[in-house]
């Protein structure tokens, strides 16, 4: 049985494995913080023994990093363990699961979920997008060479008029030589955004927006795709303050989009609903497009605002969101403690920013860990 792969052709090992990992995400709602959107499923499907082991996030790294890998015992022909996650912010995320005897696979599972604070908010403290792992990467005859060669790291935030997006893009060269529709073919940043996600796709606010900065210091801003009522062509409602600092190898594009660019007249999102989100730098070293770099999909190797991700735009604080749930975790375990429950409670609690509040909670953690043992 193959892992259940929701990023077709970024699966790595073996393709006949004894187990399946599959993610669900519902529907998140920051009015009731405590019951995360994100559930990982482990089964035994192929193994005529009980399966034990141990499943270890991979990517994204700034995650992988804190986050602790989770044990599982005994689970027998056709049954399975769930695993609660906190609140993640990604494309894709890579796990690797190593059953005991030391056999390893991995996969990567979809997540597509990203979240944008309210602009000027105190703490502005929404996970940043990254783009820098290789399976982002698409190669139209260049190859990536790492992070100083093309990547970025990016944040939203909103208010009641606009959405604000910066991106900090590390290029080692930086060559756009195009205008209007054609920046893509130089480098430039692009946007998907659909305002009215929620109808899937009979969406009619769905965005394609595009912005370059040429070697004169000229910047352009595109829409190649508009919602109705609203055309494509030069986008003259946005601001963008692209600015490139050779030195540094970095280029910064700081927008602000109104948000009535972004759909049509008269439709209003309601409050809590996601936005559809992608983010897409193209890579021109000055011998032509050699490739792109994608978070979620739908622009680069084909218009589908389907596989735009799900942005999330917060009222109040990601940190308070965190706090919230990872308490959660740590009261049920207290009623359920199985070296699963644990394990995943404490990976609620290593996400915390370090304070009193993370201290008090691992301290309890370690309280649940000596019983159970």
């Amino acid at each position: 049985m193959q892992f259940v792969n929701e990023a077709p052709g970024k699966v790595t090992g073996t393709d006949i494995v004894p187990v399946s990992l599959e993610l669900s995400k519902s529907a998140f709602n920051e009015a009731d913080p405590e019951k995360t959107n994100l559930k990982l499923l482990l089964k035994n499907t192929a193994g005529d023994q009980p399966v034990s082991g141990v499943i270890q996030l991979l990517q994204p790294e700034g995650y992988a990093g804190k986050l602790t890998p989770i044990r599982f015992r005994g689970i027998g022909l056709g049954q399975s363990v769930t695993i609660e996650l906190p609140y993640l912010a990604s494309d894709t995320l890579q796990y690797r699961v190593t059953l005991d005897g030391g056999v390893t696979y991995t996969a990567s599972v979809k997540l597509g979920q990203s979240f944008a604070s309210r602009f000027g908010a105190k703490p502005s403290d929404a996970p940043a997008i990254d783009l820098s792992r290789a399976d982002q990467y698409f190669s139209l005859g260049g190859k990536w060479k790492g992070a100083d060669d093309l990547s970025s790291s990016s944040n939203v935030s909103w208010d009641d008029k606009n959405l604000y997006v910066s991106v900090v893009v590390h290029d080692d060269v930086h060559h756009q030589t195009w205008s209007n529709g054609d920046i893509w073919q130089g480098d430039s940043i692009q946007l998907g955004i659909d305002w009215s996600r929620k109808d899937g796709s009979s969406s009619r606010n769905v965005s394609e927006l595009g912005f370059g900065l040429n070697g004169q210091g000229g910047v352009t801003q595109w829409r190649w795709r508009a919602p109705d009522g609203l055309a494509t062509g030069a986008l003259t409602g946005a601001k963008a303050n692209i600015t490139r600092d050779e030195t540094k190898g970095q280029t910064v594009y700081d927008l602000t989009i109104p948000i009535d660019q972004l759909h049509g007249p008269g439709y209003a999102k309601a409050p809590g609903d996601p936005i559809g989100f992608t983010l897409l730098m193209n890579e021109n070293d000055g011998a032509g497009r050699s490739g792109f770099m994608e978070y979620n999909g739908g622009i680069g190797t084909g218009k589908d605002a389907a596989l735009f991700g799900d942005m999330y735009l917060l009222k109040g604080s990601f940190t308070e969101l965190l706090e919230e749930s990872a308490e959660t975790a740590v009261e049920s375990v207290k009623k359920q403690s199985d070296m699963t429950r644990v394990d995943a409670a404490a990976n609620f609690v290593q996400l915390l920013p370090e304070g009193k509040a993370k201290q008090k909670l691992l301290k309890e953690l370690e309280k649940i860990r000596k019983k159970a043992l």
